[in-house]
C-alpha cells in the first residue's frame, strides 16, 4: 500500500505518507536514546528493563538482586509491563535495543553486529509472549531432545492440571519455586498440598535454590500491592522489589556463581537420585547445609557479608584487568568470595555424605575402582 501510494498517490498522499514515515522514525528514535539514558545511569539496576542479561549465572544474580525484566521501575519496585500489548512490544524491542547497544563493542564489521542486535532483539520479544511460548519450546526441543524433551512433555502435562489449581496457590503471602525433572514433577508443581491426586503434588517436590543454598521464593501481589490474597490470583502485572541484601547486590554486580554440581564419582553418583529413609534429596540437603553450616561461627552469607565490608576488600577491583581480560579469569573481589564459597561447599559435602551412608558407600565404591583400574 505504501508502495503503490508513493507510485501514484497525489501530492497530498505522498506528503501525509512521508510525514507519517517521518514521525514514526524520529518517535521510535527518541524513545530508544531515551530508554537507553536511563539504562545507562545504572546498568545494574535500569529504570527501563528488556531481556536483561543472558548468561544464566548473570541473569539469576541479576534477579536476586530485585531486578525483573521487561518491567519499569517505580520507587524501589519493578512492575511488569510484558502483559499491556501492544505497548509492550514496542517498549520491549526498545529496552532490549538499547540494551545491546549499551553492551556492544563496535568494531569490525558494524553492519554485522547491527542485523544480530536486531535479530536478537526481534527474538526476544517475539519468543516471551505466553501466546507463542509453545512454538518456541517446541522448536527448543527439537534443537535439544535430551535436555529439553521432559520440559517440553512435561508442560503439555501439567496442563492438564486445572489452572484454577495453579493460580489458587499466588493468594500464600510466599510462594516456594520448585524443581523439576521428570514429567509427573510438572504435575506436583502445579497442584497444591490440599488437592488430592494418584501423582502427588507439591510436597514431594525439592526447593530451587540459589548457588549459596538459600531456598528461593516468590511473593505475589494484589492490585493494591498487598501479598497474597484473592487480588494475587487476578493481578496481571508482576512486580518485584529490590534487594537490600548487600551480599545479593554484590554477587549481582560480579555476575554471581553457579550452584554446586549435583555429580559425584567421577559423574557416576547424581545427588539428585539419591534419597534418604526420610524422603530427603541428597542434592538439595547438600544445597541446604552450604548454607546453613557455621564455619568460625558463621554462616556462608554472614562470612561474605563481613569479606565485604572489609576496607581489604573494597580495595579489590571488580573488573578483570586489560591484561587478563583475554583469559578466563574471574575479578579479584570474585576470587574472594569464590574462596568461601568453596570451603562452606567443601565442609557441606562432608556433612552431607555422613547424612546418606548409601552415597558415601557408591562414593568409596568408585574410588576403589579408580585405584584398582577398575579391576
Amino acid at each position: 500500500q505504501h508502495r503503490k501510494v508513493l507510485e501514484s498517490g497525489t501530492a497530498r498522499e505522498v506528503a501525509e505518507l512521508n510525514g507519517q514515515l517521518a514521525t514514526s522514525a524520529l518517535s521510535m528514535i527518541s524513545l530508544l536514546y531515551f530508554v537507553k539514558a536511563k539504562q545507562e545511569e545504572d546498568p545494574l539496576r535500569p529504570a527501563i528493563t528488556g531481556y536483561g542479561p543472558r548468561d544464566q549465572n548473570e541473569r539469576d544474580a541479576w534477579k536476586r538482586a530485585g531486578v525483573q525484566e521487561y518491567s519499569i521501575k517505580i520507587g524501589n519496585t519493578y512492575y511488569s509491563y510484558q502483559r499491556l500489548d501492544p505497548f509492550a512490544t514496542t517498549l520491549g524491542i526498545v529496552a532490549d535495543l538499547a540494551q545491546q547497544i549499551n553492551d556492544t563493542d563496535f568494531d569490525g564489521d558494524g553492519a554485522q553486529q547491527v542485523v544480530g542486535m536486531l535479530i536478537m532483539t526481534m527474538q526476544n520479544n517475539i519468543t516471551n509472549k505466553s501466546y507463542v511460548q509453545g512454538i518456541d519450546n517446541l522448536f527448543q526441543t527439537i534443537s535439544d531432545t535430551e535436555r529439553k524433551g521432559a520440559k517440553f512433555i512435561g508442560n503439555i502435562m501439567g496442563g492438564f492440571v486445572p489452572n484454577v489449581f495453579n493460580q489458587s496457590m499466588n493468594m500464600e503471602d510466599e510462594r516456594m519455586l520448585l524443581e523439576t525433572r521428570n514429567y509427573l514433577d510438572y504435575l506436583r508443581k502445579r497442584t497444591p498440598e490440599w488437592a488430592p491426586s494418584t501423582y502427588g503434588n507439591r510436597t514431594d517436590l525439592p526447593p530451587k535454590r540459589d548457588p549459596l543454598g538459600d531456598a528461593l521464593t516468590m511473593k505475589p501481589k494484589g492490585f493494591f500491592g498487598e501479598s497474597g490474597g484473592i487480588g494475587a490470583i487476578f493481578n496481571p502485572i508482576y512486580s518485584r522489589e529490590e534487594s537490600t541484601n548487600l551480599v545479593d547486590n554484590e554477587l549481582a554486580a560480579l555476575g554471581g556463581f553457579s550452584n554446586p554440581t549435583y555429580m559425584m564419582g567421577e559423574r557416576n553418583i547424581d545427588l539428585r537420585d539419591e534419597y534418604n529413609e526420610n524422603g530427603i534429596q541428597a542434592y538439595d540437603r547438600f544445597q541446604e547445609l552450604q548454607g546453613s553450616t557455621l564455619l568460625n561461627g558463621k554462616t556462608l552469607r554472614q562470612s561474605m557479608d563481613e569479606l565485604i565490608r572489609k576496607p581489604s576488600y573494597q580495595k579489590l577491583s571488580a573488573e578483570v584487568s586489560d591484561e587478563d581480560a583475554s583469559l578466563d579469569v574471574e575479578s579479584p573481589r570474585k576470587r574472594e568470595l569464590r574462596k568461601l564459597l568453596s570451603a562452606y561447599r567443601t565442609r557441606a559435602k562432608l556433612r552431607m555424605l555422613e547424612e546418606f551412608p548409601e552415597v558415601r558407600k557408591k562414593l568409596k565404591e568408585v574410588q576403589n575402582l579408580r585405584r584398582t583400574g577398575g579391576k
